[in-house]
């Protein structure tokens, strides 16, 4: 990861009150890497090898989801998929839309 990348991560982890793990870090840096939000799976897969288990990835959202730092957002099939929240406030965030016509 760039130090650039770290750099900011520490940031948000510090802004959350939240301590700086490897599995934060990692899952915080696979969302940053991404425009759009991503499944759990989707996570998974782009931290790659010594991913942490589904359940930790789960907590780990949670309490990011509790401290602002990310949103969920139901998209399609019943998917949960997840999100930063950096560009939005607490009174407005985006909608997320899933065309089918």
């Amino acid at each position: 990861m760039k130090a650039s990348l770290i750099k900011k991560i520490d940031r948000l982890l510090v802004s959350a009150n939240l301590r700086r793990t490897k599995p934060r870090i990692a899952i915080l840096g696979a969302l940053l890497a991404t425009s759009g939000p991503l499944t759990r799976q989707q996570i998974t897969k782009k931290i790659g090898a010594g991913s942490p288990d589904k359940v930790t990835i789960y907590r780990i959202l949670e309490s990011f989801i509790g401290t602002g730092l990310v949103h969920r957002a139901f998209l399609q099939k019943r998917t949960w998929h997840f999100e930063l929240a950096l560009n939005c406030t607490e009174s407005q965030c985006h909608p997320h839309f899933t065309c089918t016509n």
